[in-house]
């Protein structure tokens, strides 16, 4: 039976070795879908290319609050115990999010397709809520959609990251559900991002175990011309090689996956 699932390459405009790896990626079809970032310089040297890329690539935003030099950036773990804490002023991450959909909409004259945020920010307690609200009020008539973290707890070397996303992110799919947007079925690509890390043992699990409308997140990224601090570089190197490479095909037609935009398929709100 074919599945057609996302594949979202998140971080564009974080690095050019990040946005032009994602740009050759889509260019040769092996992405349907991008997140981002920006708040980061390179968005506006290279966001204007993904124009070409609209009617066959989601193009969303990939909201940051822990990469960066900005007044938002803090420490994920502080957002995190900050969020649990219910220590977070609602308006500041609105006027945040108000601010980097104005960086997007300027470079892309055009809203996003979806929302997601840079380490799962966007899904944390009362982040959340900062996020739909923003989202009612700016887009009332806009069918974007939201990625939720549903993780799948199999086939990677990260258990009790995915147990910690999947904790945290209890309870947004039906916020989401309640509040009429869509989302993602069932969430992906969640690894330790080492660089020794079997990434197509993992890919290989998660297209077996994805149903319809499964998102598939991605880091990939080129060697940089000038080195800057990545700490996830080598493994992005390895993520592009491998989906660049006719094996990801292949895994592809033996899972029996396609890769599709989100209104491709009717997605299947979960419960979580």
């Amino acid at each position: 039976m074919r599945k057609t699932i996302i594949l979202c390459a998140d971080d564009f405009g974080q690095d050019p070795h990040i946005s032009q790896a994602i740009l050759t990626l889509a260019t040769n079809n092996r992405l349907s879908a991008t997140s981002c970032m920006t708040t980061e310089e390179d968005w506006t040297r290279h966001g204007h290319a993904l124009k070409a890329f609209h009617n066959h690539l989601d193009i969303g935003l990939h909201f940051n609050l822990t990469h960066g030099k900005g007044s938002y950036c803090r420490p994920l773990n502080e957002w995190l115990f900050r969020s649990l804490l219910r220590q977070i002023d609602k308006t500041f991450i609105e006027a945040q999010l108000h601010d980097q959909l104005d960086r997007f909409e300027a470079i892309m004259g055009c809203s996003p397709d979806f929302i997601d945020g840079h380490q799962h920010v966007h899904s944390f307690p009362v982040m959340r809520d900062a996020v739909l609200n923003v989202i009612r009020d700016r887009f009332p008539t806009r069918k974007l959609y939201v990625r939720t973290l549903n993780p799948m707890l199999h086939g990677a070397d990260s258990h009790s990251k995915a147990l910690i996303v999947k904790g945290v992110a209890y309870g947004f799919s039906r916020a989401l559900s309640r509040q009429g947007l869509q989302h993602n079925s069932q969430f992906g690509g969640l690894y330790s991002l080492y660089p020794h890390a079997p990434y197509r043992d993992f890919m290989n699990l998660w297209l077996q175990q994805a149903t319809n409308g499964t998102l598939l997140m991605c880091h990939p990224g080129q060697l940089p011309l000038h080195p800057t601090f990545d700490p996830i570089q080598e493994a992005r190197v390895k993520e592009y090689a491998y989906l660049s490479s006719d094996a990801f095909l292949e895994d592809c037609t033996r899972a029996g996956v396609v890769l599709g935009r989100f209104g491709e398929f009717t997605p299947r709100h979960s419960e979580s």
